[in-house]
């Protein structure tokens, strides 16, 4: 099973503010997972593509 990652964490691998993750995670192409149902619901995303996105900005 893939490993993954809350908003929290990719937060704190990338250097950036929970809230920047929240807002921006579509625009960067993230896919994401829903953990939970309703407004507790939390999201997360998959270990290999934070770490694609992460590989794709140090090139850029």
């Amino acid at each position: 099973m893939a490993q993954l990652m809350s908003v929290q964490d990719v937060a704190t691998v990338m250097k950036l503010e929970r809230k920047t993750v929240y807002n921006n995670w579509r625009i960067w192409g993230l896919s994401a997972i829903r953990i939970g149902g309703g407004e507790a619901g939390e999201i997360r995303f998959r270990a290999r593509d934070v770490e694609t996105l992460i590989r794709e900005w140090e090139i850029s």
